[in-house]
């Protein structure tokens, strides 16, 4: 929780060539700002989730201080108060100092609850071909265990949160022979009605596939049907390395199966939220690379869980096309993943899995990697390369193997 504390845990960037996903804003007047006090510093400004819960609101110290500075925050009410925007909550304005580990020990359960996440899992192949990680930052948002209240001794003390969620876990792949990086969702809500927004920001003016089925404001607020985005680094104050062949993404979604993704930005509407545009005032976002579009990936039909299940294809301009990728269901929902590139990974539907697996693999030789197993568990698989054969998933729940064509493959716990 260093000095400016800002609302984006479970984030993640991205740069090939130049920064392809990024976060959005700059750090405008030392939070004196209505563009850090509603966007810079709020999660929808990372490449994270916002979870639209109504009346939901955020505390700030800051309405003397931007009185006194000749600063305007909108929507700054008489105590204090700014609405939330759907991201996680912020348990001290701004930002705090922590000099010792006893000290970071002791406000960890303490009034503000500044526990904000913690890495599940984390492994790597030891030839480099692949890596995991899992965070959960459940904590970050208001939640049963504690939501955010003013603190003690201020004006208003009788206004409280509610919990929005029980869950957000996020697993990353990233598979470096085929620049792919898979990112797999758990968010559970704890009304259905609370929209769920998976977030990625960009300097260009991302395609979205499909059709326009909503524009709030044509050419800058615009609802598509299709799954795919495509973005190349363009319209940046700082050019690529090489302005010939700057990076490229390629993301799909996969999962939820019924959704809709928002485009949001261009000129006026960089960075819109709340209802308005919240510009810095210090900087001008057409000198400073601080992000111009962004897209909101959100499920059609409430429901209190979803998975969202993205693959993020790192490239340049030499590739014209998403690589093909498909997604497989493993029996029973229990697993969900992807195959792509001659890689097949694949994740637990809610958490960890019990019992058996079985799944379909796709045609010629494909590298497995499962997460989300018992660790240390031991499985018989059958329909791999070579035939049966024991294994045991490492301290991080994964395990690796190869299949050489199609056909079914089984894991079966052995006790």
């Amino acid at each position: 929780w260093s000095h400016s504390l800002a609302s984006s845990q479970n984030s993640f960037s991205i740069y090939h060539k130049g920064r392809l996903a990024m976060h959005s804003g700059a750090y405008n007047s030392f939070f004196l700002s209505d563009h850090c006090e509603n966007y810079y510093a709020r999660t929808v400004a990372s490449n994270s989730m916002l979870i639209h819960q109504p009346g939901e609101f955020n505390w700030t110290a800051m309405r003397g201080r931007i009185k006194r500075h000749n600063r305007k925050v909108v929507g700054v009410d008489k105590e204090g108060y700014l609405p939330a925007h759907g991201g996680q909550r912020n348990p001290v304005w701004g930002g705090s100092s922590c000099f010792t580990f006893d000290e970071y020990l002791s406000r960890l359960d303490a009034t503000r609850h500044f526990e904000m996440g913690e890495i599940l899992a984390f492994d790597r192949a030891p030839d480099h071909s692949w890596s995991y990680v899992c965070g959960d930052a459940t904590d970050a948002y208001n939640n049963p265990k504690h939501s955010y209240t003013p603190p003690p001794g201020h004006v208003q003390t009788k206004r409280h949160n509610k919990p929005k969620i029980d869950l957000f876990t996020r697993s990353m792949v990233y598979l470096p022979t085929t620049n792919n990086l898979i990112i797999f969702d758990r968010v559970n809500a704890l009304d259905a009605s609370y929209r769920k927004a998976w977030l990625c920001h960009f300097l260009g003016k991302p395609k979205v596939g499909g059709k326009i089925v909503r524009a709030e404001v044509p050419g800058h607020i615009e609802d598509f049907d299709g799954d795919t985005v495509e973005m190349t680094w363009s319209d940046g104050a700082r050019k690529p390395p090489d302005p010939k062949d700057p990076g490229r993404l390629f993301i799909k979604t996969f999962l939820p199966k019924k959704h809709y993704i928002r485009r949001i930005g261009g000129k006026g509407y960089e960075f819109w939220v709340g209802g308005r545009n919240r510009p810095a005032d210090r900087f001008d976002s057409a000198k400073y690379d601080m992000g111009h579009w962004r897209i909101e990936v959100s499920p059609s039909e409430p429901a209190k869980f979803d998975n969202f299940l993205h693959l993020i294809n790192i490239r340049d301009t030499k590739t014209d096309k998403m690589p093909p990728a498909e997604m497989i269901t493993a029996e029973g929902e229990k697993m969900l993943g992807v195959s792509t590139g001659g890689w097949l990974v694949m994740f637990g539907k809610k958490g960890q899995v019990k019992g058996e697996v079985s799944y379909k693999a796709p045609k010629g030789r494909t590298g497995h990697l499962i997460v989300d197993l018992k660790r240390g568990a031991k499985y018989r698989i059958t329909g791999i390369a070579r035939g049966e054969k024991e294994l045991a998933a490492s301290k991080e729940g994964t395990l690796r193997f190869a299949t050489e064509k199609a056909g079914t493959v089984r894991l079966v716990p052995v006790e």
